[in-house]
C-alpha cells in the first residue's frame, strides 16, 4: 500500500498544490524519503522533485494557502512549510558548471537527465548539516572522556519540531541536540499530579551531570567553529576511470587559514576517518584511493590547529557565502 508519510494530509496538500499547476505527474517524490521507504527504514525528510520552475513553484504554493520559502531558487529550490513540516522540492535541472559552491544550472523537464545528475553527484548523508554533526561528535568526543555524541540522520524526531528546522528550511546549516532516553512523564507534559503520578518537568529529575556534557557539547563545538577558519569554497573532486582521486578548492583570502586537510571515509561510515594535510596548496590527489569507494571532504586549518567543519564536493555539500 502507499506510505504513510505519503497519505499524510499535510503531504498531499503539497503535491495537490504543485499538480493543480502542472498535473498529474508534475512532480515526485525523491531522495531519502525513497531509499528508506524501500529499504523499511523510518522517514523523517521528504524531498520532491518537479519540471515547474521556481517562480510557478511559488505561485502554486501560495495559491493554495502554503507557505513558500525561496531557499535556493537560483539552483530550483523552493521549501514548502504544510501543517509545520518543510517539503523541499527542487526543480529537474542540469548543471552547466558546478564548482562545489555554486553551480550555473538550465532546468529541464527529462526526468531521466536530471536523474543521471542526482547519480553521479552523490552527497546524500553530506550535507552542511550533516557535516557540522560530525564535526560537533568528533570535538566532543575528543575533549570529554567516556562520552559519546550519536549522529542521527533525520531532521528531528517524529512528530516534533527542533529549534534548527527553521534554518534548515532557509537553507542554512543547522543541527540540534536530543537525549535518546526521554521519560515522557516529565517531557511535553503539564504539572500535575494524576492517579497518584507526578507529571511536568521538575528540578527533582533533571540530571545535572549529563546536562553538563550536553552543554559542554554545545559549547566545544560553537567554540571550535568560532575559532576556526572558515569552510573552503569551490571544493572539487575528480577521479572517473582511475585509481587515484583529485580534490582541489579555491584558497581562502582569510588571514587564519594556514592550511587544508583532505578527510575521507567509507561510504558507509557514520563519522570521517582517514585524513591527509594538503599544506597551503589548493589541490591534493590521493594515490590509489579509488573515488568510488570513499566519500571525501576539505577543511581549512588555522595556525592554532582548529579547523573548519568538512566541506563535501559539489552543491550537495556546500556552506554559506563567506
Amino acid at each position: 500500500g502507499t506510505p504513510g508519510w505519503m497519505r499524510l494530509d499535510k503531504t498531499r496538500a503539497v503535491m495537490a498544490a504543485l499538480e493543480a499547476v502542472g498535473g498529474a505527474g508534475c512532480a515526485r517524490f525523491v531522495g531519502g524519503c525513497v531509499r528508506n521507504t524501500l529499504t523499511g527504514h523510518p522517514v523523517a525528510d521528504i524531498n520532491i522533485a518537479t519540471v515547474l520552475e521556481p517562480p510557478v513553484v511559488i505561485a502554486a504554493l501560495e495559491a493554495a494557502g502554503l507557505k513558500a520559502v525561496p531557499t535556493g531558487v537560483d539552483h530550483g529550490t523552493v521549501t514548502a512549510v504544510s501543517g509545520g513540516k518543510p517539503y523541499e522540492i527542487n526543480t529537474l535541472r542540469r548543471d552547466v558548471e558546478t564548482d562545489g559552491r555554486r553551480a550555473v544550472v538550465a532546468f529541464t523537464t527529462d526526468w531521466a537527465e536530471d536523474a543521471q545528475r542526482r547519480r553521479f553527484e552523490g552527497g546524500e548523508d553530506d550535507s552542511a548539516s550533516r557535516n557540522v554533526a560530525r564535526y560537533a561528535k568528533a570535538v566532543a568526543e575528543s575533549y570529554m572522556p567516556n562520552w559519546t555524541v550519536a549522529l542521527v540522520y533525520r531532521l528531528d524526531r517524529f512528530d516534533r519540531g527542533g529549534d534548527h528546522s527553521a534554518f534548515n528550511a532557509l537553507g542554512m546549516p543547522a543541527v540540534r541536540f536530543t537525549e535518546n532516553a526521554e521519560n515522557y512523564l516529565h517531557q511535553h507534559q503539564d504539572l500535575r499530579m494524576e492517579g497518584g503520578v507526578e507529571y511536568g518537568d521538575t528540578l527533582a529529575n533533571i540530571d545535572f551531570a549529563y546536562l553538563a556534557k550536553v552543554t559542554a557539547t554545545n559549547t566545544l563545538a560553537a567554540a571550535s567553529m568560532a575559532s576556526a577558519p572558515p569552510p573552503p569554497a569551490n571544493v572539487k573532486i575528480n577521479g572517473g576511470v582511475t585509481s587515484d582521486t583529485q580534490l582541489s578548492w579555491t584558497a581562502s583570502r582569510n588571514s587564519t587559514v594556514v592550511g587544508y586537510r583532505v578527510y575521507w571515509r567509507d561510504t558507509t561510515e557514520p563519522a570521517w576517518t582517514h585524513s591527509r594535510d594538503a599544506g597551503r596548496g589548493e589541490a591534493l590527489t590521493l594515490a590509489n584511493i579509488a573515488i568510488d569507494d570513499f566519500a571525501f571532504g576539505v577543511a581549512s586549518v588555522s595556525a592554532d590547529g582548529f579547523e573548519s567543519p568538512v566541506v563535501f564536493p559539489g552543491a550537495a555539500g556546500a556552506f554559506w557565502a563567506h
